[in-house]
């Protein structure tokens, strides 16, 4: 080859710039028309040789790949004008894709990488008009699936750009997709993961490996992905659970880049949905998962312009309110009132926010304005909810199932309920007749324990005291259970009483040497009470409920008192309580004209007779009558143990879902009291009373309920939770794996909290820890001077009380050189206690 040859010249010009290689293909055209084809092929591809010899991403070996691109496509279409035969004006087309075939598979990865670089600009760059003979079709698509898992990245990545040409989205076996998916989904690098997904064509097929890549580990993956949905803007082809989770993961993704991503795939939702927000909240779960609703709301609110946010709030505003402010009869649904309370919280926050401020959209004016026109005055709104309230009530009266009307109107009613954190409460009036409502629907037995939650979280907004608004639960609970009780008919009582029985005697064998004793019966009494005003028996009522939960509180000062050893004080707090019990009997006579009220037994102290069977969904209730006579006849006084009798057959005759809203007002009295350091009195009555009972109901919802609570209050009271721990490992043992589950949690909390010495004393009444303690030794690293005699005891009781959470471990016992791994790592920094291997026995 002549050094001053053109050819030779035109390839070291166009290194330089890629301004002239238009000029430079006219050139190299001129030659190739020239020169015969043989000759022309061998000096050019000749040339192209000296671009495969380095990987090396400098400009100009970029430049000179993209003249050969450029030159080898100008050159077809030039023969393709001319007339000549279909083979004749793309052969050097199909030479360049030859000459590729022949060294992509050299053991330099240069070479491999440079003719796939050439493969895939040649096919990126071909008209898409442009057909190729079907042997070299199946050519090229073999060569790029072998280099699509070339050892270098590199190479790989150019793979992808000349299979994306080559996929055909029509076809579901098509090789090509099924390597883009396969490299999207499994290829190390992330750079390659993105290319790939990048390259697929979005169909039926491939959305759901779209949506996967969704939670890839890297983030340009994860953008990627929600670029894509959103360049479709895909919505009706997801299910409400997909839209779900990818629209959650991408909002509260930990890069903003991604969270961004995923503001723009709201966008395009909203503008899916016809910028309606109710349209769009009812392509999500709003009843359901309603914090992924109010998170896509708030940002939607931020990511809208200040005109197009206040089109939407005054159209929203004229279609769904009244003139009072207040959501239609007839628009009155889960998504508009959701949509109402967001939006009223937003706007007040951005009205106390400075207009400086970047996370705001409107100004505070604007802000103020539109809250004028959304939020009601306390009159109408209470109103309202005793509107709705009624409403619910009536379904639930009507002789039909719980159906979904009945969850929908429960879900506004919980949202309509929550609204009450916006209202303006400076209306005193207002405010009082609020709070008399909320008290009235807590302790009426036909208000669901649904609704339990968000009416005492409008309690305790409305009363920030946190113990009286305890005192208040514990009232409420008390005249929640008399006027279920009197709800009930004498018949519904005696069904309910025989129906415990025959369940105590069909546990038991089928005999039983006791019977249960009713309450004493005052429903002839009552007819003459009926004649009463309603005002004033109504007052008599709290009046009794206010006296049996101070009866409760001094019931547990005198057992306290007692075991403090102060009997002095025992004494007098007896003798208060008597007067208490006469007081409480006067006014029930008032009422009922009969004697009414049950008096406890006040002294002495004895834990709680409690016995799971091997069952596994219900939990025995002891028939301790027989007990009871043998302790009366020595003499001997068990209050615990009499009150948890009395309540469990007073508990018997009453509605299972008036016992569960009971549970759930001291559950969620107990979450909502975290400043709560000690266990006070009210709550310690409940314990008895309604507590202890449930654990023992038919129901495993109830039972679940009352462990829980069970549990926060052993939290608060070390004594009372050595008294009722093995009541934990009982339910673990024998009742429902959900209760199951729960007492775990329980014992996780206590043992974190108070440590597992306090409680040695009860592990020795616990079943033997099924380890081998000869391989595995607790040490405790604090204290060294122990004797090994006291060590050893420690060890066996340790392992009993840990026993439920170490059946859960996959540790291997007995251990030989690695000590098992604690998959609870908040359990394993608590507990300080090492596990350490011994030496084979031999």
């Amino acid at each position: 080859m002549a050094a001053s040859s053109p050819m030779i010249n035109i390839f070291e010009e166009c290194q330089e710039t890629k301004l002239s290689h238009e000029r430079l293909c006219d050139s190299l055209l001129a030659l190739y028309k020239q020169m015969p084809f043989s000759h022309f092929a061998e000096e050019f591809f000749e040339l192209c040789r000296y671009s495969l010899v380095s990987s090396e991403r400098s400009t100009y070996r970029e430049c000179t790949i993209d003249f050969i691109v450029r030159f080898v496509i100008h050159a077809t279409n030039q023969t393709s004008t001319s007339g000549t035969e279909e083979t004749t004006k793309k052969r050097l087309l199909i030479k360049m894709f030859l000459f590729c075939f022949k060294y992509h598979e050299c053991a330099d990865p240069a070479p491999r990488f440079r003719c796939t670089q050439l493969i895939s600009k040649l096919l990126r760059v071909m008209d898409p008009q442009s057909c190729l003979p079907m042997e070299l079709f199946d050519a090229i698509r073999r060569v790029l699936l072998q280099r699509s898992q070339d050892v270098k990245r590199s190479v790989r990545i150019q793979a992808i750009y000349g299979l994306a040409r080559l996929q055909n989205p029509l076809d579901k076996d098509c090789p090509v997709v099924a390597a883009l998916l396969w490299l999207a989904r499994h290829d190390k690098i992330p750079e390659v993961r993105h290319k790939a997904l990048v390259a697929l064509i979005l169909t039926t097929v491939t959305l759901p490996y779209v949506l996967e890549r969704c939670r890839d580990v890297s983030k340009a993956v994860r953008k990627a992905a929600f670029g894509i949905l959103t360049e479709r803007s895909v919505l009706r082809p997801l299910s409400i659970a997909q839209r779900i989770s990818i629209i959650q993961d991408g909002l509260t993704d930990p890069s903003s880049e991604v969270q961004k991503a995923a503001e723009g795939l709201l966008r395009a939702w909203f503008e899916v949905a016809d910028e309606d927000p109710i349209l769009l909240l009812r392509r999500l779960d709003t009843e359901g998962v309603p914090k992924t609703s109010a998170l896509c709301l708030e940002r939607l609110l931020l990511i809208l312009g200040e005109e197009a946010l206040t089109s939407m709030i005054n159209k929203w505003t004229t279609g769904y309110l009244d003139e009072r402010h207040l959501p239609r009869q007839e628009t009155c649904s889960v998504e508009c009132v959701f949509f109402w309370r967001v939006v009223v919280e937003h706007l007040q926050q951005w009205s106390e926010e400075s207009n400086s401020s970047e996370n705001t959209r409107l100004s505070r004016h604007q802000a103020s304005a539109l809250l004028e026109s959304m939020v009601p005055s306390v009159e109408d709104y209470v109103n309202f909810v005793t509107q709705r309230v009624n409403s619910l009530l009536e379904l639930l009266c009507a002789d039909v199932d719980y159906n979904e009307n009945m969850v929908e109107a429960e879900c506004v009613l919980e949202h309509v309920f929550e609204f009450c954190d916006a209202l303006d409460l400076s209306d005193e009036f207002g405010r009082r007749r609020l709070c008399d409502a909320l008290r009235g629907w807590l302790v009426s037995p036909k208000v669901p324990p649904r609704l339990v939650g968000p009416l005492l979280a409008r309690c305790f907004h409305l009363n920030p005291n946190v113990r009286s608004c305890v005192q208040m639960v514990a009232e409420s609970i008390s005249e929640l259970l008399d006027l279920a009780e009197e709800a009930c008919s004498p018949a519904e009582q005696s069904a309910g009483s025989q129906e415990m029985r025959s369940q105590s005697t069909e546990k038991r064998g089928g005999t039983t040497s006791g019977h249960w004793t009713n309450r004493p019966s005052s429903n002839t009494a009552r007819q003459k009470g009926d004649d009463q005003p309603k005002a004033n028996k109504r007052s008599l009522h709290d009046k009794v409920s206010q006296l049996r939960m101070q009866i409760n509180e001094l019931n547990a000062s005198i057992l306290k008192s007692i075991d403090a050893g102060d009997y002095e004080r025992a004494a007098t707090l007896r003798d208060q309580c008597a007067r208490l019990e006469e007081e409480r009997t006067a006014l029930g006579q008032q009422i009922s004209g009969v004697d009414s009220g049950r008096s406890f037994p006040t002294n002495a102290h004895s834990p709680l007779l409690v016995s799971i069977k091997d069952e596994p969904d219900a939990i025995e209730i002891i028939d301790t009558e027989e007990e009871e006579e043998e302790e009366d006849d020595d003499q001997i006084a068990v209050p615990h143990l009499k009150l948890i009798q009395a309540q469990l057959r007073y508990l018997g005759r009453l509605p299972s879902d008036v016992i569960l809203k009971a549970n759930k007002m001291v559950l969620f009295t107990l979450q909502k009291s975290s400043t709560l350091w000690c266990l006070p009195p009210s709550l310690r009555s409940l314990v008895y009373s309604i507590l202890l009972p449930s654990i023992q109901h038919q129901d495993f919802v109830i039972r679940k309920e009352a462990l829980l609570a069970l549990g926060l209050t052993c939290t608060m009271d070390l004594a009372l939770t050595k008294q009722y721990l093995s009541l934990f490992y009982e339910a673990i043992k024998f009742d429902h794996k959900a209760i199951a589950v729960t007492a775990i949690n329980c014992l996780v909390d206590i043992f974190i909290l108070f440590g597992l010495r306090p409680f040695l004393t009860v592990a020795e009444t616990l079943d033997g820890a099924q380890c081998e303690i000869t391989d595995l030794i607790l040490l405790n690293t604090k204290e060294t001077s122990r004797d090994a005699n006291n060590s050893n005891e420690n060890v066996h009781l340790s392992l009993r009380l840990l026993s439920p959470l170490l059946r859960f471990l996959d540790v291997e016992l007995p251990l030989k050189k690695e000590p098992p791994k604690l998959f609870s790592h908040k359990l394993k920094k608590q507990i300080s206690f090492n596990f350490v291997s011994m030496p084979a026995k031999e």
